[in-house]
């Protein structure tokens, strides 16, 4: 999601914890979790899944070099997808 809600959000997490919003939820909430397929990929992986945003065209993997969470580029395996469901069920 990209909007001037989250803009807001990571501008507002800079500036209070002097750290990167990506940087925030990984130290309070993806190695707490011991999540190690959840992260902000700025290169490309074998393991992520490429993303067919016309039939016609090869599929596309929409990376991006930015860390600061403001450019969609979390990705999440389909494990860690289904633990956070878990999370929010408990």
């Amino acid at each position: 999601y990209k909007g001037m809600g989250v803009i807001m959000m990571t501008q507002l997490i800079n500036n209070l914890y002097k750290k990167p919003f990506t940087q925030l939820l990984k130290e309070r909430i993806f190695e707490p979790l011991n999540f190690k397929e959840t992260a902000w990929r700025t290169i490309e992986i074998d393991e992520l899944v490429k993303v067919i945003t016309d039939p016609s065209r090869d599929a596309i993997l929409p990376i991006n070099h930015s860390t600061s969470g403001l450019e969609g580029n979390l990705f999440v395996s389909t494990r860690e997808f289904a633990y956070w469901g878990y999370l929010h069920l408990k």
